[in-house]
């Protein structure tokens, strides 16, 4: 027999649920749910009920079964973890690109609408690239065009030769102030960033520490509706994930443990604490990441190369691998024009002058040091007469070293022929036969006449010929400019394609002790590591640790860090090696450097300058060297190029690669931003969170509308009412009943209870 009341318990049970839909509802309207950008804060929770178990009994027409009502079994909140994941990934991809690029709205005018960009890439263009007439290719192109300039001039003492003269050094010295400036900016922009980094990590530690705290609330707050905390967890790893990457698992309490790398960031313990205080060794006037344990009992000194994605990571690549390329470039172009000019210079003379040049153009070794020569500057305030090294031969006014120097720009960096050691012991007179004895200037018996091609082009000399008239025929094959250095004896020779020597007869040109030479362009330590680390050659692996500085660790030393392994192929011969090796291991340990007796690519370390020199062995015949990286990125680390490059395309390149760079990361950022604001379209209409946002300047409506939650609140208090009424017919009737079998027989299906 049914309990009586069974029709009361099953209203009662559904009214309950109906009264906790109110309450959801309620809480669904009062809560926010999109913030200013456009990520979603609160989901809508909905309440999942459970059907009870139904009753039966024996009617008259077989098993009669009766419903006893509805209970909620959980409240939920609609939300989907495969789109927390997507959304966490993009949004760190989305994070990292905007420290380079980012949209910031646009500028309307009449005609055009422009985007308003920031990051990083564009400043770096301010610096490098902010008008056409203020690169540091358009400086060297002023300095070169000065040079040819004074080259045409007549040499005489007249004003527009001293204006020449003069107008050369204020070109120099442009291009210096112009190196200067670029490299300083740049270094101001890694400040700038190591800046902003300290800003990133306020902002993670405020997301750990709340995260931490949301760990606590879901510790203490076991059994009821946690929901709403959930939802302020997800939305914290989602803003987490905007700033950096990291891992997290959730435990079945609700409650997350979040780490980066092999680092805990979150755990039950509490919330670890990120600084930008490590020492950064690589470069010591920047600092890294420390992370400091929830406990405080555990310091990772520097942590810095964990933090790969988000905001941070973007901070970090762009000061310490892309501004820092850029700078490293800088250096590059700048040290490749000292080097150039310098050599061509101190092997001129003033025109008509006899006693050759002692004094470099330039001073200094990169863009941070370049500054032309102080008495060179003076002499362009006082001086009146040729002051400037400009001629090959010795009492000579045809301006021809000027020349040379006007066309540096068009000759390769670092590849080039020179003589290996000095063409004498004593000194020698350029202008007297070759076959002069030592003590009249000559080279003596062993310059007996012979012929030799460069490129393809031969050169006949006879003993009665003098070194400046081989240098003539020199300098009358196409591109090659060749010099001799009175102070050094030697030979340089340069071009704007890689030369080739060989003897074909007499003496064949063997005392001049041509070899090719592939040098790195700029020195390959790093200036900034701690005490001015030098690379050692022969002591240290490429990967040694920190010892007694100035000499390694080449770790640290390195100004590019070597990979783990890699192959080059070195005249089309393949040379493996691993940054387990040192340097001096490497080119020893296979052909083309040994046997040494026959080796053709032989290395030679200038641990001053800080460069490897690949020689073409001395002999009667000398070919280009040629270095490629099959794998790894031992080119770089050694400043060798294949072939080389011709100095332009040095300063060209980079701002190639500007804008290439430049526009790789707005694709990157536009991607991302769209990608993420179409996942959180997806989530918000999910979980029926309900507002508007703009991204790329289009406004997307998300969610389910406030009218409809209302609406389902009104459907909902109408319900209620309606079980209510229904209540109360049933509590009427059972009245009735009641009185009705109370006053007529003690029999039949209604029977009084007895209260007792």
């Amino acid at each position: 027999m049914i309990n009586s009341f069974q029709p009361i318990n099953t209203i009662t049970s559904g009214l309950i649920l109906q009264q906790l839909e109110e309450d959801i509802d309620a809480s669904n309207l009062a809560q926010p749910s999109i913030d200013s950008q456009g990520y979603l804060m609160n989901s809508l929770e909905q309440v999942n009920p459970e059907t009870n178990p139904s009753i039966s009994f024996n009617g008259l027409n077989g098993p009669v079964y009766i419903g006893t009502g509805v209970t909620a079994e959980s409240v939920t909140s609609l939300r989907s973890s495969f789109l927390d994941n997507q959304i966490q990934q993009e949004s760190s991809v989305l994070g990292y690109n905007s420290v380079f690029y980012a949209l910031d709205g646009t500028t309307t005018t009449t005609t055009t609408t422009t985007p308003i960009t920031t990051g990083i890439m564009d400043q770096i263009n301010s610096i490098l690239n902010a008008s056409p007439t203020t690169t540091l290719g358009s400086a060297l192109n002023n300095l070169t065009a000065s040079w040819t300039a004074l080259s045409t001039t007549p040499t005489v003492p007249t004003a527009a030769y001293v204006t020449a003269q003069n107008n050369v050094v204020i070109a120099g010295q442009a291009f210096a102030t112009t190196a200067n400036s670029q490299y300083t900016q740049l270094q101001d922009l890694q400040t700038t960033v190591t800046g902003q980094m300290g800003q990133t990590v306020i902002q993670i530690n405020q997301i750990l520490q709340q995260l931490a705290n949301i760990n606590k609330q879901l510790l203490n707050s076991p059994g009821s509706n946690q929901n709403s905390l959930l939802d302020a967890r997800d939305y914290a790893l989602d803003k987490l994930s905007q700033l950096t990457n990291f891992q997290a698992t959730f435990n079945a309490n609700g409650t997350a443990n979040v780490w980066v790398g092999d680092y805990s960031l979150v755990d039950a313990s509490g919330a670890a604490i990120l600084n930008v205080n490590a020492t950064n060794y690589n470069n010591t006037t920047q600092s890294d990441i420390a992370i400091q344990s929830s406990q405080g009992s555990i310091t990772v000194a520097n942590a810095s190369s964990v933090f790969t994605g988000g905001t941070l990571g973007g901070e970090l690549q762009a000061r310490d691998v892309v501004i820092q390329n850029y700078m490293n470039q800088l250096n590059q172009i700048t040290n490749s024009v000292i080097t150039m000019t310098n050599n061509f210079y101190q092997a001129g003379y003033v025109a008509n002058t006899a006693a050759p040049n002692t004094t470099a153009f330039f001073t200094g070794t990169n863009a941070a040091t370049i500054a032309v020569t102080g008495a060179l500057v003076s002499d362009s305030v006082s001086s009146a007469v040729p002051y400037l090294a400009t001629e090959v031969d010795p009492n000579s006014a045809t301006g021809q070293l000027a020349g040379f120097l006007g066309n540096t720009q068009n000759l390769l960096a670092g590849n080039y022929l020179a003589s290996a050691k000095p063409v004498s012991g004593v000194a020698v007179n350029p202008t007297v036969p070759i076959s002069n004895s030592n003590a009249t200037g000559g080279i003596g018996a062993a310059a007996t006449g012979g012929s030799f091609t460069i490129n393809g082009t031969t050169i006949t000399y006879t003993a009665a010929n003098s070194i400046d008239d081989i240098l003539t025929d020199l300098n009358g094959i196409s591109g090659v400019n060749a010099v001799f250095n009175a102070n050094t004896n030697l030979f340089e020779i340069y071009s704007n394609t890689p030369l080739t020597y060989v003897g074909t007869g007499g003496d064949k040109f063997k005392w001049a002790n041509l070899e090719s030479i592939l040098v790195s362009t700029m020195p390959m330590n790093d200036p900034t590591a701690e005490n001015q680390a030098q690379v050692e050659y022969g002591a240290e692996s490429l990967n040694a640790n920190y010892q007694t500085p100035p000499n390694g660790p080449n770790s640290l030393a390195f100004l590019v860090t070597p990979s783990i392994t890699g192959v080059i192929t070195v005249n089309g011969v393949q040379v493996p090696w691993n940054n387990t090796q040192s340097l001096n291991t490497i080119f020893s340990s296979t052909a083309p450097f040994i046997p040494p007796a026959t080796a053709t690519v032989r290395p030679d370390w200038i641990p001053g300058a800080q460069k490897i020199e690949l020689l073409n062995q001395v002999g009667t015949s000398a070919t280009p060297v040629q270095i490629v990286d099959q794998s790894g990125n031992l080119t770089a680390v050694l400043w060798l190029q294949d072939s080389s490059t011709p100095i332009g395309d040095l300063s060209t390149n980079m701002l190639t690669q500007l804008s290439t760079q430049t526009s790789t990361f707005q694709t990157a950022y536009t991607s991302a931003s769209a990608s993420v604001a179409q996942l959180n379209i997806e989530q918000d209409n999910l979980a029926g969170a309900t507002g508007t946002f703009t991204a790329n300047g289009v406004t997307n409506t998300v969610g389910v509308g406030v009218q409809a939650i209302e609406q389902q609140a009104y459907q909902s208090m109408i319900t209620y009412n309606a079980m209510l009424e229904v209540m109360e017919i049933i509590d009427q009737t059972l009245d009735a009943l009641v009185g009705v079998t109370s006053s007529t027989t003690t029999n039949g299906i209604f029977q009084q209870q007895n209260n007792g």
